[in-house]
């Protein structure tokens, strides 16, 4: 059963096979860049199935509540991910006070993993090295306990602008050692999509700014 607070919940999309259109009601769950190519995550109302499609194979589409009509996937896609800036979503780290404590840590690092592009298991895999490596959790479920908070954070883009103005907070080595994970996270895809260099030259201006020498990463 999909989420009825999805966005795009009621959407008709023109689907392209063999040559041929089909219009297909569907509810749109995510919209992500992998290897350079578009993908969308559909959810089939007619056939109670959830398939991720190249957007390839997509040629426009419909929002049948708002009547919104969108002539190309480019179109939609920038639309999706089109955030007001000055919306901060609320960021929630469970009551651990040693993750709250790495709160600009964990809002940089999953930002560029869940909004350039597909967060893949690898990319989470990184980010939680990265968590383990400055706090320690005493008990067996530390890794449960620190997945499951991760999987509900969906830092938007004032999120992220947020924590860049804080990044005084932390010492150059601090700071030194997150853009290195944060290098490494978007670079475990394969090559750098425009969004990712984007973000991450703003990061880096931000350090050098605060006079970290990045140029051994670089």
């Amino acid at each position: 059963m999909i989420n009825n607070e999805l966005k795009y919940n009621n959407m008709t999309v023109r689907l392209i096979n063999k040559g041929r259109l089909f219009n297909k009601n569907v509810a749109i769950k995510n919209v992500f860049h992998k290897e350079n190519d578009i993908y969308f995550e559909l959810y089939f109302y007619k056939t109670n199935r959830l398939l991720i499609l190249n957007s390839l194979n997509i040629c426009d589409l419909l929002d049948l509540d708002s009547d919104r009509y969108y002539k190309s996937v480019k179109e939609f896609y920038d639309e999706y991910h089109q955030v007001d800036e000055d919306q901060i979503g609320n960021i929630n780290l469970g009551t651990n006070k040693l993750l709250s404590n790495l709160e600009l840590d964990i809002v940089i690092l999953m930002f560029l993993a869940k909004k350039c592009g597909e967060c893949t298991k690898l990319k989470s895999n990184l980010i939680e090295e990265y968590i383990f490596s400055l706090i320690d959790f005493s008990n067996a479920d530390r890794l449960r306990y620190v997945q499951g908070v991760l999987l509900e954070i969906n830092p938007t883009i004032a999120n992220y602008y947020n924590q860049l103005n804080k990044i005084n907070s932390k010492t150059p080595q601090e700071l030194y050692k997150l853009l290195e994970c944060a290098l490494k996270v978007c670079r475990s895809d394969g090559a750098l999509i425009y969004n990712e260099k984007l973000y991450l030259s703003e990061f880096m201006q931000a350090l050098r700014n605060e006079g970290v020498n990045i140029d051994g990463l670089l």
